[in-house]
Parts: C-alpha cells; sequence; structure tokens
C-alpha cells in the first residue's frame, strides 16, 4: 500500500515538481484526483472545511489504493512551516524595505520560501567530510571527481529554493576542505597555493552557485 503526505498548492510555486504517489494502473486518473488536492489540504480560514476536505482526500485516495500516513499527514499554519520531500516551506516574515516595484529578485514579505531542511544540509556536509579526510591519499584531481557526482546531485535538486547565500557559503566551506585534505591542515594558505580559479578551471570542480538556473543563464 502507498502512502502519501499532503502538502499546499502555493508551496508548488517554489518546490521543484512534485513525485506524485499512484498506482501504476491508475496513475492518469491519480493524477487528475491529487493534484488539486495539494490546495485543499490546507488554504482554509475555518477548521470545519479542513475536516471535511481531509475526509474526502482519504476517501478518494483510498478508491485509488493509496491512504494518508497518520504520522506525516497534518494540518499547519503556512506562518510556522512544514517540511516536505527534504525542504522546509514557510512565509516569509521579515520586513523588506524597499518597495516591490524595486525589487529584482522574487522576494516578497508574505511569500512562501522553500530553504532546504536542517538535517538535509547536515548530511551533505557529513557526506562531503568524508570524501575530503586529509588521510585519505588521493591527488586533488581525483578528489574533486569523487566530490562532484555528490555535488551536481545535491545543488542540482536544491537549486530552484532561496539558496543563494547558503550556496556561497558551502562552496567556501567545499574549498577550504579540498585545502586541508592538500596541504594536511584546516589554516593554510590554499587560496594563494591553489587559486580558486585553477580548483574550478584546472580541476573542474563542480560550484553550487553556477546550478541556479537564474546565475546560469547569466554566465552563458
Amino acid at each position: 500500500m502507498l502512502r502519501a503526505a499532503s502538502v499546499c498548492s502555493s508551496a508548488r510555486r517554489t518546490a521543484p515538481p512534485l513525485a506524485l504517489p499512484t498506482l501504476a494502473s491508475v496513475q492518469g486518473q491519480a493524477r487528475r484526483f491529487l493534484q488539486p488536492l495539494w490546495g485543499q489540504l490546507f488554504h482554509h480560514r475555518n477548521q470545519k472545511r479542513q475536516c471535511l476536505s481531509w475526509d474526502a482526500a482519504g476517501r478518494i485516495l483510498k478508491q485509488l489504493g493509496v491512504e494518508l500516513h497518520p504520522q506525516k499527514t497534518r494540518i499547519v499554519h503556512v506562518r510556522y512551516g512544514f517540511e516536505f520531500l527534504g525542504y522546509k516551506i514557510k512565509r516569509g516574515y521579515r520586513k523588506l524595505h524597499l518597495p516591490e516595484s524595486k525589487i529584482r529578485s522574487q522576494a516578497r514579505q508574505d511569500a512562501l520560501y522553500a530553504y532546504p531542511k536542517a538535517k538535509s544540509i547536515s548530511r551533505f556536509m557529513d557526506q562531503v567530510r568524508q570524501r575530503t579526510k586529509r588521510t585519505m591519499p588521493l591527488p586533488t584531481k581525483e578528489l574533486t571527481e569523487g566530490l562532484n557526482p555528490l555535488l551536481r546531485g545535491w545543488g542540482e535538486y536544491y537549486k530552484r529554493a532561496h539558496i543563494r547565500k547558503l550556496f556561497q557559503r558551502l562552496d567556501d566551506w567545499v574549498r577550504r576542505r579540498i585545502w586541508s585534505h592538500r596541504y594536511k591542515c584546516w589554516r593554510n594558505a590554499g587560496w594563494k597555493r591553489l587559486p580558486t580559479a585553477q580548483l574550478y578551471g584546472g580541476y573542474e570542480l563542480v560550484r553550487l552557485i553556477d546550478l541556479i538556473p537564474s546565475l546560469a543563464s547569466r554566465h552563458s
């Protein structure tokens, strides 16, 4: 029996395309039923309509051989956010000091924002640490070749979230990990002995910030 976790429709604008839980024999029918439900389960102002939508979703999914997971499906307020498929999705609360007409990005005070979960970031950093231990007898070229699939895969998954500052911070941290591996100490002059341009050019290290579509189009 497949299980599904619900999510609000507004999150579709910020999160990547959602993988709908369907059975192979009723895939087309399930898509038609499930897609409208993303918006009905959470976009209600009163508790009565929330409960009605919850019951309706359960009946429809049961007919398709899918059921809502009792622990992963819940009603939440977007102010506090919710976690879904590795993302933390919530409404922005910080006051913007510029008028919307002068903001070039899609940042809005009450808009929904998606961000990688803290556990996802921590797991990613742990995987990088495992691949860049100073005791690993690998030349820098092989080290970067082993890192690139991890960087590209993780970056491609989260590249459409609001992660520009996070990607910049992680890029800087990954460079320092590589310098630490090469020169066998954390505090070193790696930025002089192995410049950033050589690291990304000669060794072809994947740069997370370059995976963001809006920034990649500027560089192309």
